[in-house]
Order: C-alpha cells, then structure tokens, then sequence
C-alpha cells in the first residue's frame, strides 16, 4: 500500500458506447476531483487512437476508464493492444454481466499482471471514487483485482 501522499486523476479517458454512462462518468469525476481532464470515446478502436495520439503529444493520461463490452473492439481488447505497446496507465474495467467477470478474468491476470481492476455496474458514486483511489494508490505493483 502506498502511504505516501495520495495520486489523483488528472487526465482520464472514458471509454463506453453508452452516452449517458459516459456522461454520468464524467459529471462524477469533474466534481469529485477539481480541474479534471476528461476525454471521452465510444469504443475500443478510439481508445487505442486516443492513447497513442496523447503519448505522441507528451501529454498521457494517468487513469483509463472503460466497459468491457463495446462494438469493434472492447476494452479488454483495447487494453491488451495498449498493454502490449508498453502502456502501464491505471485502468478500470467495469461490466454488467457478472459472466463476463468470470470468462475474462483469468485472461487479464495472465495478460496484465498489475494496474487494472474491474468493477460491476451498476455502480454508485462513492464506490466509483473509491475503486479510483485504490487503483491509482495501490494497483502500481498488485495483480488485478475485482471490485463488486
């Protein structure tokens, strides 16, 4: 556990191809955490042409949010393209389908074996902000965990 002064989100991208998850996302992450950045996408295409082109500007994000399921690419997919890159950002997968957790899991403990941890919707504000705590203060060296 990190006992040092605590990280916050400064720059997120928000990946879902439901406008009204992304919209709620966003209005949760811009009053909790101040001064913000959020990006938003809808799929797992847009996700890896977003990273790349904000590590292109030297301006990355610290934390990706992103569901699971999405047309043309999910976030899990995306994830492990972006993970085989070399990128290391703080992620959170959240899904619906507790089926999803189950036949997903052990693909992403073997694939990304820190910095990611899932979370099952619904989900409410506190523990949305809390998952986000913990995987920027403490997923830098555990291996994925889920939240529920």
């Amino acid at each position: 556990m990190n006992t040092s002064q605590n990280i916050t989100p400064q720059r997120v991208l928000l990946i879902d191809d439901e406008r009204e998850i992304r919209h709620m996302s966003r209005t949760i992450l811009e009053i909790t955490f101040p001064g913000i950045v959020v990006d938003e996408v809808v799929d797992g295409e847009e996700f890896v042409q977003m990273v790349n082109k904000t590590y292109k500007s030297g301006k990355p994000y610290n934390l990706h949010i992103t569901d699971m399921l999405m047309p043309r690419k999910s976030g899990l997919e995306a994830l492990l393209e972006l993970r085989a890159q070399g990128d290391e950002t703080p992620t959170i997968i959240y899904t619906g389908t507790p089926y999803e957790v189950s036949e997903y899991l052990e693909q992403i403990k073997q694939n990304m074996p820190s910095k990611t941890m899932i979370l099952a919707k619904p989900f409410d504000i506190k523990k949305l902000v809390a998952v986000i705590n913990y995987v920027l203060n403490n997923c830098v060296d555990s291996t994925p965990t889920t939240a529920s």
